[in-house]
């Protein structure tokens, strides 16, 4: 019965093209179908989709890190964690990330990718998000592309948040 419902969604997504729906297939986020709702307001622990700003959307394509899509650059969308909010301290460790004290899991400082290039860092220490900016973080992927690489993210650059619908797994797809 759920792999039925799956299959008739992902029918209708391809039917109505139109239907705000996202398919993550990106190893950054959970593989699953997603629902976009509208960001009014932003939390920690949302999901979002967001683009990144130009020079570092073009710095990572360049480097094979992101292909083309829909944002206004011509680069695809990220999918990443809300850790920290306007006002919120966030503090880098050589080992570890905090958010107003409290530990955040899967943080790991990367300072060259898997071809040995070196990597854009925002600098050790604490630091705290300014008003109409986010934390992001992608605590499934030690090394994948958030804030930690590129600092904070402008919440104008969050175009949806995602709601997850259908988890792929290699059984097929089910409800989490």
């Amino acid at each position: 019965m759920k792999h039925a419902a799956a299959v008739f969604l992902l029918l209708i997504w391809f039917v109505v093209p139109k239907l705000p729906l996202r398919l993550n297939l990106s190893p950054s986020a959970p593989k699953a179908l997603y629902l976009e709702h509208k960001i009014t307001t932003v939390h920690r622990g949302d999901l979002v989709a967001v683009c990144l700003p130009t020079e570092v959307a073009l710095w990572a394509s360049n480097r094979g890190y992101l292909p083309t899509g829909t944002c206004p650059d011509g680069i695809q969308p990220v999918a990443k964690t809300v850790v920290a909010i306007a006002g919120d301290l966030v503090h880098l460790y050589d080992d570890a990330l905090t958010v107003n004290g409290q530990s955040i899991a899967g943080y790991e400082r990367i300072a060259t990718d898997s071809g040995g290039r070196p990597m854009l860092l925002q600098p050790i220490g604490p630091s705290t998000v300014p008003a109409g900016y986010v934390w992001l973080h992608s605590g499934r992927t030690p090394r994948s592309l958030d804030s930690r690489i590129y600092g904070v993210i402008p919440q104008s650059n969050l175009t949806t948040r995602l709601e997850l619908l259908w988890k792929l797994s290699g059984e097929g797809t089910h409800v989490e």
